[in-house]
């Protein structure tokens, strides 16, 4: 999960995302995260099944990684929510994220140039 690359657009400079400095590193840190390809483990004695573009988040982890309150993490995926970039399905132990149009700005045979 820690290889690879994602695929960032200059017209996110015109988003209100980018704006923010917490947003827009919340909103690079989901990207980050989001799997690649399908992936499927357990948690607990619950399966978890992952699609590309989803990943799986606790409040506490995502505050100790991105270095915010959690109150802050959730205002900006709920504006992240509304502004239709990413989809949220919480538990009461974790919480699904899925990056709405992952397929379309991430998944292609482009593969960048290795310097």
């Amino acid at each position: 999960m820690k290889e690879g690359y994602v695929k960032l657009y200059r017209k996110s400079l015109e988003s209100i995302i980018f704006t923010n400095e917490r947003g827009w590193k919340i909103w690079t840190w989901c990207l980050l995260k989001a799997n690649h390809k399908p992936h499927s483990f357990y948690l607990g004695r619950t399966k978890i099944d992952l699609k590309s573009g989803q990943f799986i988040m606790g409040r506490n982890t995502a505050s100790g990684e991105l270095g915010m309150a959690v109150g802050t993490i959730w205002y900006w995926l709920d504006i992240l929510e509304r502004e239709g970039q990413v989809e949220r399905k919480s538990t009461n132990k974790y919480s699904i994220i899925t990056i709405l149009k992952w397929r379309k700005y991430q998944e292609n045979n482009i593969i960048p140039e290795r310097r």
